[in-house]
């Protein structure tokens, strides 16, 4: 008896959604989202909004690391000259190594060098922080 009723209920649910239209359904996922605040609007068209190329180079943050060997090499990417201190924390954010404290160059073509064959494999944070900025930066050692 519950076979056939669950049966007839899910026949009936099927053919009944089969008849709506695109424009019901809609509809109907609007009017069921409603009691949280949120409405389904599928006819808004979305737009990439781009951000100059100037404004993404504005930031005070580390661009990359490399390593040669042993030697590790770290690049920056400054508005202004200003105070930093650039240093390498472990997973266990206790700082490891020191790579450089004192006025960062607005250089690009500056290189920061520091050895790593003290640190053993792992993973790494180079912080660069400033006064009003502070920037991670995740790195493997690995030999």
């Amino acid at each position: 008896m519950i076979k056939t009723f669950t049966i007839l209920i899910s026949l009936f649910l099927v053919f009944s959604f089969s008849l709506m239209g695109q424009e019901d359904l809609a509809l109907a996922n609007t009017k069921k989202n409603n009691n949280t605040g949120t409405k389904i609007d599928n006819n808004i068209k979305k737009e990439l909004v781009e951000a100059p190329n100037d404004t993404l180079r504005a930031e005070n943050q580390i661009s990359f690391i490399y390593n040669d060997g042993e030697q590790y090499f770290l690049k920056l990417r400054m508005k202004a000259e200003v105070e930093v201190k650039i240093e390498v924390f472990n997973m266990l954010a206790k700082p490891v190594k020191t790579i450089y404290e004192g006025k960062a160059s607005v250089d690009p073509d500056r290189l920061y060098e520091f050895n790593a064959s003290t640190l053993p494999n792992g993973i790494y944070f180079a912080i660069l922080q400033g006064n009003g900025f502070r920037h991670p930066y995740k790195f493997t050692i690995r030999r």
